[in-house]
């Protein structure tokens, strides 16, 4: 441009280009049309009837800047204070069957080897956490407040905010964020729908049709009404509806578009189920352009349409993964006999099938549900939500530094 041009070198043209898809749907002037009639949209964009100027592009940057924080801190301090709150350990609790609660997330820094409590939450079951535009934040499982709204909550400042704007949620099990805008995987009484949309950073939401056969599923006679995951794959949303009617109960996967969920096929059937904790699926990771979902199973979709069981040697069940160093592990057990349980740990490193090696294992009175790494050394949970243990709660330290 002729006016205050930019000088670029062709590395740093390179480098943009490269950030470039990350922005999409997340820049001010999206949030802006976002948030705008979609008739004043129109005239500002297509007639030019009025305009704000670089405001719709750029945002206020010269008033709502926190410069006195970069002053003190500095960019590197911030950084410092964004790895810090990352690399703690943070564990959720509860059982919204016994409807327990309010509930403690406990927080463990890996520095200083001690936990402290990290504040409570009115909810009955913390059981998932995921980043959401940056920040920690735990579903609502189960909010001890009313039905008439859903439940999350984000660690903001080192105290957990509650955020409650989802309508109908009696269950928000699940969250997802995607092209400017925040899924989330809920139960609903009958007439509702399992999964709500926020275009505006979670400030509000509403719940998202499903279609089957070119029309709007009628659950107004379902007696379950939930989606446990939203599941992102190749740049798309999908998402698994579990429903019971008079007729029984059915598992079906959606995929998000045009502003609704649309049938894609049934999982009845065709993806076998371990009760293994509170949610259909335990954990689902997309690596080496195939997609891995856990269900006390494990199995593999390279297009989400054929869906492969892969069975481990000598492991039962499969409860967690991970990407460490752009390689996938996943953490198993097996019940060698009543009361002892072989928990391993598997590496995959080319996302084939028959790839996932063995990397340690140790035998303990308690099965596995989950597991993390941080700086050399893994952490697993240990426990079930279906079954008594006296180890229940448990997190074990095993160090073992993978490349």
């Amino acid at each position: 441009r002729e006016a205050d041009p930019f000088y670029i070198s062709p590395s740093t043209v390179e480098r943009l280009k490269k950030v470039y898809p990350y922005w999409k749907g997340k820049t001010v002037s999206d949030l802006a049309a976002q948030s705008m009639d979609p008739e004043v949209l129109d005239v500002f964009l297509n007639h030019g009837m009025f305009t704000v100027g670089n405001y719709f592009y750029n945002g206020i940057g010269h008033i709502n800047v926190d410069y006195a924080k970069v002053i003190n801190k500095g960019l590197e301090g911030i950084m410092d204070e964004t790895r810090e709150a990352l690399s703690k350990l943070y564990i959720g609790n509860g059982d919204f069957d016994d409807n327990a609660g309010p509930i403690n997330i406990w927080c463990y820094d890996p520095k200083t080897e001690k936990w402290e409590n990290s504040g409570s939450v009115r909810d009955e079951s913390v059981s998932r956490f995921t980043l959401i535009d940056g920040k920690l934040v735990a579903t609502g499982t189960d909010p001890m407040d009313g039905w008439e709204l859903g439940n999350y909550y984000v660690l903001e400042n080192g105290e957990w905010k509650t955020v409650r704007t989802i309508p109908g949620a009696v269950h928000n099990f699940d969250m997802a964020e995607h092209n400017g805008k925040i899924f989330c995987s809920i139960g609903v009484e009958p007439g509702g729908y399992p999964a709500a949309v926020s275009t505006d950073g979670g400030a509000t939401f509403t719940q998202v049709p499903f279609y089957k056969d070119g029309k709007a599923l009628d659950t107004s006679k379902n007696t379950s009404i939930r989606t446990y995951n939203m599941f992102l794959f190749k740049d798309q949303i999908y998402t698994s509806y579990v429903g019971s009617d008079p007729d029984g109960s059915y598992y079906e996967l959606y995929k998000y578009e045009n502003d609704k969920f649309v049938f894609q096929k049934s999982l009845s059937g065709e993806m076998g189920h371990i009760a293994t904790n509170q949610t259909l699926y335990s954990a689902d990771v997309e690596f080496k352009n195939k997609y891995f979902i856990a269900t006390g199973y494990m199995f593999i979709t390279s297009d989400m349409d054929d869906f492969r069981y892969i069975k481990y040697p000598n492991a039962d069940i499969v409860y967690d993964f991970k990407i460490i160093n752009d390689k996938l592990y996943s953490l198993t057990s097996f019940e060698v006999e009543k009361g002892k349980h072989k928990i391993c740990v598997w590496e995959n490193s080319s996302g084939k099938d028959t790839d996932f090696k063995q990397l340690f294992y140790f035998y303990y009175d308690a099965p596995c549900v989950s597991f993390e790494y941080e700086n050399g050394d893994f952490y697993i949970g240990i426990g079930s939500a279906k079954a008594s243990y006296l180890k229940n709660g448990e997190i074990l330290k095993v160090h073992y530094p993978v490349k």
